[in-house]
This record gives C-alpha cells, sequence and structure tokens, in this order.
C-alpha cells in the first residue's frame, strides 16, 4: 500500500481538522509564510493526529512559490530559514529518502479557485493504477472526509 500524503495550502483549524480521518501514517505538507508560522500549524496538527507528520511548504510573497519572479529579498529569507536547525529537523525526512512519488490531483480548491476537483472514481482508480508507488500525494487536506480517507486508506 502506498503512503498517502497531503499538501495543505489553508493551513486554518477548519482544513487543519480534516486530519483526524487520517489512520495510516501521512505527511502533510502546510502552506505557511515562515517558519514561525509553519511551526505553529505543525503543532495544531500533531495535536490532532499524532499518524500526521508535518512538512513545511513555504509561500512566497508576491510570486506566492519559488519561481524565476521571486525576489532575491524573499530568496534570502527563505535560504535563512532553511539554515535553521528546528527546520532541519523538519526536512530530515526528504533527506535521507530519495523516491518519486506522484501526485494525483485535487480534493478541494486551491488559492486561484478554479482547480479541476478528481471525482472520487478517478482518484480511486489513480491509486490501484499506482498501487506500488511508494507515497502519493493529494492537494489539499480541506477536501478530506471521513469516508474518501476510509476508501482511499488514508
Amino acid at each position: 500500500m502506498s503512503l498517502i500524503n497531503f499538501f495543505e495550502e489553508f493551513s486554518d483549524s477548519r482544513s487543519l481538522l480534516n486530519a483526524k480521518f487520517i489512520k495510516n501514517k501521512s505527511i502533510v505538507f502546510l502552506a505557511a509564510k515562515s517558519l514561525k508560522q509553519f511551526l505553529s500549524f505543525a503543532k495544531k496538527i500533531r495535536s490532532i493526529n499524532k499518524k500526521v507528520v508535518p512538512g513545511y511548504w513555504p509561500i512566497i510573497e508576491g510570486t506566492y512559490w519559488i519561481s524565476p519572479f521571486t525576489s532575491e529579498t524573499e530568496l534570502n529569507r527563505l535560504g535563512r530559514e532553511f539554515l535553521d536547525e528546528k527546520l532541519k529537523s523538519a526536512f530530515r525526512y526528504f533527506v535521507k529518502k530519495q523516491h518519486c512519488p506522484v501526485g494525483l490531483g485535487v480534493i478541494a480548491k486551491g488559492i486561484l479557485g478554479d482547480e479541476k476537483i478528481i471525482t472520487e472514481k478517478d482518484l480511486l482508480y489513480d491509486l490501484k493504477y499506482f498501487k506500488d508507488t511508494k507515497e502519493i500525494f493529494i492537494f489539499r487536506l480541506g477536501g478530506l472526509t471521513r469516508g474518501l480517507a476510509v476508501k482511499i486508506g488514508a
């Protein structure tokens, strides 16, 4: 069985509460504007579900994610955070492993609001197709329901 992981773009209390539906070990990448904010979100999600490993998804002001348009100031800020000892431990999992995860779809709208939501049928089909893949990522924990969590083995 694949490890089912999630990205959460809106790390508010409502979205994070969906972590209670996850029954197996899972990584949830939490969008945050700073390491301090991430650590706050990480503490919250771990209080909801100890099986969830929080991952840092740094949000870059102005460009949202790292791109050719990201300012030098923002890249330097992010670089300083990556040198922080607390952050190194959050990424230890990825340093130890070399793998090729698969991203399967969107189960809740993101910041743009026009993302196409994958149907449950298509998601289950894709999970079956990639059953031998070590890790699978699904965009937005916010779309996870108890029923879907059971069906996908999260």
